[in-house]
Order: structure tokens, then C-alpha cells, then sequence
């Protein structure tokens, strides 16, 4: 059996300018160079535990974005081995990937280790509907490709890393100050141009320097950590949150109906009112302070509609918090 790497990859993959095209050219490759109605690639977490789909081509049997436990996985194994291996889907359900595999019927899997300067990264992933499909060819083709790649990967994958790092707050998990002003700054052009309506809403939790004071920094860290994930889980998919400094919290959410902004904002109260923050041996309670503006015609610059987003926080500081205004 003789397998090559077809120039047009080479070519494709010297012609990708980012990550995700560089990821997609190889899944999309890689059934063309081997037998396959599956192909993956996924990269380790920090603390890697777990590593996580990045790219897919074929059955989605396990989607991307999806993270699988490095201690209860093949591809687990693989990476922890460093190490390829091919094995049967259907025999060894008792590990994770094999048994969401099966359960698409993907019957049998090739994974190998990317591996650069010594260190395992990720894995690419191969699958395929006919159990005892592949050999120690495919094996060593893979391997050998992967060790191709791994250098080319890892940089475009560490580059990936850094901008992340700078686009966001690295307590909560958030946009940080700089990434929400540039989608604001986006928000306002298509203001200007086409006249598509946006809400701005500035946060902030009430009487945060007293847990801090009273509890310490580290119960006030819980605190803003799980007052981000009720904002991840409350604003919807067009939308984007911050945290803009301190306890102080920020929304860019694009539509033109005052009800549905009034609607976000009660049901974020109201979420971070049935928070319970267990610290210190005592149960925290935590309320937000929520001031909102619409864009208008008056709003020359995008910093007029935060200082009147601002002026309603105040108002609903002023009113006895714990409630949001619209300006």
C-alpha cells in the first residue's frame, strides 16, 4: 500500500492565514488521504485534562467545541502516551469517545499525537463506519503526517492562545475593556451607516467593596466569577458583555426594541438575586445596579451613549440600587 501527501495540501495549508483555515484544511484533507467518514483534530487545556474538538470533517459524532476527559478517553490515552493506536469502537465502550463514536456508527478510530519540542498538544482523529479498518500503515502514514504538522500547528495554535489572552479578563472569562469598546466602535459604524440600532448597558454589583472588606479578595473573586457566568447565560447570542474594570460590568446588545433591553435587564437582576456565594462559612447575597441607553441621533461618538448609560447607573444607584434605568 502506498500513501503520499498530495501537493495541493501543501499548497492549500501554505495558503491558510489563520487557525481555523488552517484546521479545516487538514480535516477536510485528511479523508482524502486515508480512509475516513470522520477527521478531528483537538487541542489540550491548560491544565491538560481535557482536550477539546477544534476542528471536525464528517460525522459529527463528537461535535467541535466538545471537550473529552483525558483520563477517561482514547484519544486520552493517546495523548497522555504520546503515542498513536487504532482501536475498535464497539469493544471498548467503556471509554467516552469510542462510545459516542459507536453510538454514530463510527466503528473504529485512529488517533495520533501532535507533538513538538517534546510536547504533546493535541491529537489528530480518524473514524471509520467499518470496524478493523486500518493497520500499521495508516498508523505510520499519520504519525509521520502529524509530525509534519505539529510544529506548523502549534504556532498558529499558541498565536491563537496570546490573542485570546489579550482580548480577555482572565478572572471571569469575559470580553475585556478593550475587546468591548472595539465591538462597540463596530456597533456605532453600522450606526452611522445604516442606522442599526444598539443598547448599552453599564453594571455594577451593589456594595462590592464591602465583601471584599469583610470577606476578603478571593470571596469577592467568587463573586464576580459567577456574576460573569449569569451574564454569559442570560444575554443572548447576538449580544456581547464585558467586564470593563473592577465590579463594574458592561452589555452590547443589537436591536432597536426597548421592552426586550428592559426584559435582559430585569431577568439579570433577577438571576443575581437568587445567587448564593458560599464563602468564609456564610452565604453571600449579591443585587446589580444596571443603567442602559439606547443610541440616538443625538449620540455623535460612541463615548455620548456610555455617558448616558453611565447617568442611568447612577440613577438606579441613587434610587436604592438592586433595579436598572434606562437614559
Amino acid at each position: 500500500m502506498s500513501l503520499t501527501i498530495p501537493l495541493a495540501f501543501i499548497q492549500e495549508l501554505n495558503e491558510s492565514e489563520s487557525l481555523s483555515e488552517t484546521l479545516s484544511c487538514i480535516t477536510n484533507w485528511l479523508p482524502k488521504m486515508l480512509p475516513a467518514h470522520r477527521a478531528s483534530i483537538t487541542f489540550c487545556s491548560t491544565d491538560r485534562k481535557t482536550l477539546t474538538v477544534y476542528a471536525i470533517t464528517g460525522k459529527q459524532a463528537i461535535p467541535a467545541s466538545f471537550s473529552l476527559d483525558v483520563a477517561s478517553s482514547f484519544v486520552g490515552q493517546v495523548f497522555n502516551n504520546a503515542r498513536g493506536d487504532f482501536i475498535n469502537t464497539q469493544e471498548n465502550q467503556a471509554l467516552t469517545d469510542c462510545q459516542m463514536l459507536a453510538d454514530h456508527g463510527i466503528n473504529t478510530c485512529l488517533d495520533v499525537p501532535l507533538i513538538t519540542a517534546k510536547h504533546c498538544y493535541g491529537t489528530l482523529n480518524l473514524g471509520h463506519e467499518k470496524a478493523d479498518t486500518y493497520s500499521q500503515v495508516h498508523l505510520q502514514f499519520l504519525t509521520n503526517l502529524a509530525t509534519l504538522l505539529a510544529p506548523y500547528l502549534y504556532v498558529h495554535h499558541q498565536l491563537k492562545i496570546q490573542e485570546q489572552l489579550a482580548s480577555t479578563d482572565e478572572l471571569t472569562g469575559l470580553a475585556n475593556r478593550r475587546t468591548f469598546y472595539r465591538y462597540a466602535e463596530q456597533a456605532m459604524e453600522n450606526w452611522q451607516k445604516h442606522q442599526h440600532s444598539f443598547f448599552i448597558y453599564i453594571l455594577d454589583l451593589d456594595f462590592f467593596k464591602q465583601i471584599n472588606d469583610e470577606f476578603g479578595h478571593c470571596s469577592g473573586d467568587q463573586t464576580l466569577s459567577k456574576f460573569a457566568k449569569v451574564l454569559q447565560a442570560q444575554i443572548p447570542e447576538t449580544a456581547h458583555c464585558a467586564r470593563i474594570g473592577g465590579e463594574e460590568f458592561a452589555i452590547l446588545d443589537i436591536h432597536d426594541n426597548t421592552d426586550k433591553a428592559s426584559m435582559l435587564a430585569e431577568k439579570i437582576g433577577d438571576s443575581c438575586r437568587a445567587l448564593l456565594i458560599k464563602t468564609a462559612g456564610e452565604t453571600l447575597k449579591v443585587t446589580v445596579s444596571i443603567g442602559l441607553a439606547q443610541i440616538s441621533e443625538d449620540d455623535k461618538e460612541l463615548d455620548d451613549i456610555i455617558k448616558r448609560a453611565d447617568r442611568a447607573l447612577y440613577q438606579a444607584k441613587q434610587q436604592g440600587r438592586d433595579q436598572f434605568q434606562i437614559n
